[in-house]
């Protein structure tokens, strides 16, 4: 959760003050039968010293009462941002993890791993609808020392998509280049439709998981032929099917910066995003 080498997206400092894009027709709705005003509800910064620290209007997602709570340094010099019920602090957390709603980490001026951890109303992409709060105070904090302050990103979904493409349920122009055999990153000297080849045949298995015809693993060898397709790949599907958490920060108006390869290698985010971030 703590990784610092992944997507990197520039925001720009003034905006760190800015409250979360409101959604449209804002007022009065129900959850769970507690009804709040979700055009004049604010949230409440609390520290792990119990310091309020002014914030802005709250995201229309979330109840009343709710506040951000901020711990100390963790030993990796991070800190997290976490978003909890009424009346509860850092101490209940300790004893009930399960009652957080929602966190992001701060790593000086890098936010990252935002995570819902409650999602009652079952909402579609909650990290870009329940986070806004949790990013605006992370925010003010890694911008804290008039730096520029960067987002990191997961892309889960990316190795759905480029399957989609593949079997044409999608369309993609960077698959469309290799198939007509212009291969991706490379010099105009090389032979094209072979690189072209190679790279078709290292994507298809980094976004199916399994093994190119005549290996037996899933190896190194296969995400560095696939390296320069699967980045383009990357980029086109952040730009036309942004996931989630990517969201979030575009919301706010977040730019993006480059594709980083391999950056999470679990086998479960390699996976769903072919490591990418």
């Amino acid at each position: 959760q703590t990784r610092t080498t992944t997507l990197t997206m520039l925001h720009s400092l003034q905006r760190t003050a800015r409250t979360a894009t409101p959604v449209a027709n804002p007022g009065k709705r129900r959850w769970n039968g507690i009804t709040a005003n979700c055009r004049t509800r604010g949230i409440r910064l609390r520290s792990d010293d119990a310091r309020i620290v002014e914030t802005k209007d709250a995201s229309d997602y979330l109840e009343a009462g709710v506040e951000v709570h901020r711990t100390g340094d963790l030993p990796n010099g991070a800190r997290q941002f976490l978003l909890l019920p009424p009346h509860a602090n850092l101490q209940h957390v300790r004893q009930d993890p399960s009652i957080r709603i929602a966190s992001i980490f701060v790593h000086k001026t890098m936010v990252f791993g935002a995570r819902v951890h409650s999602n009652p109303r079952d909402l579609e992409n909650p990290i870009s609808k329940i986070c806004p709060p949790l990013l605006e105070a992370a925010m003010r904090d890694a911008g804290s020392e008039g730096l520029q302050v960067q987002a990191l990103s997961t892309l889960h979904g990316l190795s759905r998509w480029v399957v989609e493409c593949l079997e044409e349920q999608k369309e993609s122009e960077i698959l469309n280049q290799l198939l007509q055999g212009q291969a991706i990153g490379e010099e105009e000297d090389v032979d094209q439709d072979n690189v072209a080849s190679v790279q078709l045949e290292a994507i298809r298995a980094i976004a199916t998981g399994r093994p190119r015809p005549g290996h037996s693993v899933l190896g190194m060898g296969t995400f560095r032929d696939g390296q320069a397709p699967w980045e383009a790949l990357a980029k086109e599907f952040a730009d036309k099917e942004p996931p989630d958490e990517l969201q979030l920060y575009t919301n706010e108006r977040a730019e993006l910066v480059y594709i980083e390869s391999l950056a999470d290698k679990k086998p479960d985010y390699l996976l769903s995003a072919g490591g990418a971030m």
